[in-house]
């Protein structure tokens, strides 16, 4: 990415008031300010002038997101103190103008710089697989704080008793299988499917390319609905789908034939004008293998896909490429425990959406900067440590404070960054146990405010 113009950077000082230069310069290189401004211009943001102006607050708030666990109060503290030590104007230590700022933040600001920034590591990205785009799509979940306001928008699990749980998120992610970059992201509360959030992320899927998924969304709407907006599906059958090869339409190859597949006759996610809109019949092709891993059990795995023609896409290749589906799964977990946003503790729904948002553009960011790692050493990209390479990230913003990065030091932080290899272990196998005990406390079953114990009345 290019350095802060001189220009950008003058009109930033008058902004900040001397808070820029106090601005760690990692930061500074990861989201350059001309960046920002762009997007600022492009949505019409106008503010006041303030220390914590729209471009300051993301970079703040992005050190505290390169940090799990940071505390507002920290953030400030730290700004404080690198204006201190370069002799510029400081702030106060209280921490409400901060959050007020992070509060006045357009969602879709964030939004913008996160999507951007995927786009732009793609683009620097050559790898394809069939001379196309490969994408990944799944889901996940998270929880945020107790409030009246968090509960309203994203109700907790209905098992739950009133009280007793923390108000739920579902998200529906769509990466890129190059580079493990978030391209498109889609939330909403527990009672809205999967399937009908990856709906609303169909249009951003550019034709020609190939989608990876599990099981889930093998389903006839999915494959037959995006074939026709030209992108291609490679997904597990769905597991309420009977597939036997006796009664396929065409055979090609010992476990690999076509089928005709129906259209279901309801679709709860999927309106009824877009159900009807897609075909009667659709012919699909399934590929049955075997996975035989020394000390395991077989397994066998039957792939579903658009991709009909057997010598153009081998069905061992298919079968290859959909292997690598797990790497949206090693993704999720980079983004929910690494960058901690497994529990988002914040009060308002506004703010819930803008910390995820945060989350994936810190997330991005960390993906662009060992996308040029490998570059410059030659390292596979799935060899590359997520974790490795954002200590190494946060530990050169703190040292290097606000001195300027000079290309010949981003080289050998680059390199420092691929000599965090993810080690090969194969067949490794850890069961989520717990080692330590935790205290034998009471499980909540109500209110915390309930009275737990009611009154007797004492009868003489």
């Amino acid at each position: 990415m290019e350095l802060v113009s001189h220009a950008a950077a003058k009109k930033l000082k008058s902004n900040l008031r001397g808070l820029e230069l106090a601005e760690p310069t990692v930061i500074k290189r990861l989201l350059p300010a001309h960046t920002l401004y762009a997007i600022i211009r492009d949505i019409g943001l106008k503010y006041r002038k303030r220390a914590y102006t729209p471009v300051a607050t993301v970079w703040l708030w992005l050190k505290q997101r390169l940090e799990p666990g940071t505390a507002c109060r920290e953030v400030v503290a730290g700004a404080f103190a690198r204006a201190l030590v370069e002799g510029q104007e400081t702030v106060s230590t209280d921490c409400s103008a901060y959050c007020r700022a992070r509060g006045r933040l357009p969602e879709e600001l964030v939004e913008r710089a996160c999507t951007q920034v995927a786009e732009q590591v793609d683009d620097e990205s050559d790898y394809q697989a069939f001379d196309r785009s490969v994408y990944l799509v799944d889901g996940t979940t998270c929880k945020t704080a107790d409030t009246e306001d968090n509960q309203k928008e994203y109700p907790q699990p209905t098992s739950q008793k009133p009280g007793c749980g923390f108000p739920s998120i579902r998200l529906v992610g769509v990466f890129s299988l190059a580079t493990g970059v978030l391209r498109q992201l889609a939330m909403g509360a527990l009672d809205k499917s999967e399937l009908a959030l990856f709906y609303t992320l169909w249009s951003t899927l550019p034709k020609n390319a190939i989608l990876v998924g599990d099981r889930y969304f093998g389903c006839f709407m999915n494959v037959a609905l995006l074939l026709a907006r030209g992108v291609d599906t490679v997904m597990r059958v769905n597991a309420s789908r009977k597939v036997h090869f006796g009664k396929c339409h065409t055979r090609l190859s010992k476990g690999d034939a076509l089928f005709e597949w129906r259209r279901p006759s309801r679709c709860t996610w999927l309106s009824k004008r877009v159900r009807l809109s897609a075909p009667k019949t659709l012919l699909v092709r399934v590929i049955r293998y075997t996975i035989r891993t020394p000390g395991f059990r077989s397994k066998t795995v039957l792939l579903a896909t658009t991709l009909l023609d057997p010598k153009a896409y081998p069905a061992h290749d298919l079968a290859q490429l959909y292997g690598r589906r797990w790497q949206v799964e090693l993704d999720i977990r980079d983004i929910k425990t690494t960058l901690g946003m497994d529990f988002i503790n914040v009060q308002s729904p506004s703010m819930v959406r803008k910390e995820v948002w945060m989350h994936m553009l810190c997330y991005n960011l960390a993906r662009s900067i060992m996308k040029h790692a490998c570059a410059l050493t030659g390292l596979a990209f799935e060899e590359a440590s997520f974790k490795g390479s954002l200590s190494i990230i946060t530990a050169m913003a703190d040292a290097l404070g606000t001195r300027e990065l000079s290309p010949e030091m981003y080289d050998q932080m680059l390199k420092g960054i691929a000599q965090a290899r993810l080690r090969r272990r194969p067949n490794r196998s850890e069961p989520r146990v717990i080692k330590r005990r935790k205290k034998d406390y009471a499980i909540m079953t109500q209110k915390r405010r309930a009275k737990l114990l009611k009154p007797q009345l004492l009868v003489a």
